[in-house]
């Protein structure tokens, strides 16, 4: 008993002493004592791989992934995995504490009767995942016990969202039906015609004479179109006349010119010879 005691107070005193360094005093077994570490920290090897009571144990940092949230001889522990547990992220791990895991991941749900952190959730089956969507709603006509309403919980078919489906997709189809509709009454209108269903006769007498003036309008723009055709050809048949009898003039007078010249030269030869 007294050996035991003297070793234990030797090792405490090692170990305040030199900051967390201790030298082992015997091999694993009955009197050994084993290095502890605070949060964060773990003993360089674990008490049973210690190989003689000469070899120096000291505190090290826990490794990346690991913790440590206790003040005793145990080597780091893993960090929880949610991803593993299909589970999601509520807190990331730290050298002094484990990852906290929150709710199950989309088409997930916890095992059956189990609720702990730790458990991983299994994938959901075809059937529990085409789950009803339940709408919170407040009931107008019933009231609690304070005469406010009590919300209340309404579960709605997969027919019923279909029809809602089929009714918001149908809304905007009728709006550019009727949007198109406007625009092509407005270019009939344009063009004479009526938008009205009614077929009555006033109304064909009434579109009949419409329909003879736009044709004579029409008859009236194109003869002057072609009127005005004819004069600018005209035009350019004078100009094009004028053209060739400046040309000819030039040629004329041109010719004059040559010849009053050989005629000068004749004059002077003739000259020249007398």
């Amino acid at each position: 008993m007294r050996n035991h005691l003297c070793c234990s107070a030797l090792v405490l005193l090692t170990v305040f002493g030199t900051g967390g360094t201790v030298a082992v005093q015997c091999p694993w077994g009955e009197g050994c004592v084993c290095l502890e570490c605070p949060s964060g920290q773990e003993p360089i090897k674990a008490c049973w791989q210690v190989e003689g009571p000469g070899e120096a144990m000291r505190c090290q940092s826990c490794p990346a992934g690991t913790f440590s949230d206790s003040y005793d001889s145990d080597q780091c522990r893993p960090h929880s995995s949610c991803g593993v547990l299909n589970k999601k992220v509520v807190t990331s791990g730290t050298s002094h504490s484990d990852a906290v895991c929150g709710d199950c991941l989309y088409g997930f749900h916890p095992t059956a009767g189990r609720t702990a952190s730790t458990l991983a959730c299994v994938r959901a089956s075809p059937a529990q995942s085409t789950h009803v969507r339940a709408v919170r709603t407040v009931d107008k006509g019933s009231t609690g016990s304070g005469g406010q309403p009590v919300n209340g919980t309404a579960v709605r078919s997969p027919e019923e969202k279909s029809t809602e489906y089929a009714v918001f997709a149908l809304v905007p189809i009728f709006c550019v039906m009727g949007l198109l509709g406007i625009l092509i009454c407005n270019i009939l209108k344009k063009k004479g015609y009526n938008c009205t269903a009614e077929k009555e006769g006033g109304d064909e007498e009434n579109a009949t004479p419409q329909k003879e003036g736009e044709r004579e309008r029409d008859t009236e723009r194109e003869t002057q179109r072609e009127r005005d055709t004819q004069r600018e050809r005209d035009t350019q048949r004078e100009r094009d006349t004028e053209r060739e009898r400046d040309t000819q003039r030039e040629r004329d007078t041109q010719r004059e010119r040559d010849t009053q010249r050989e005629r000068d030269t004749q004059r002077e030869r003739d000259t020249q010879r007398e």
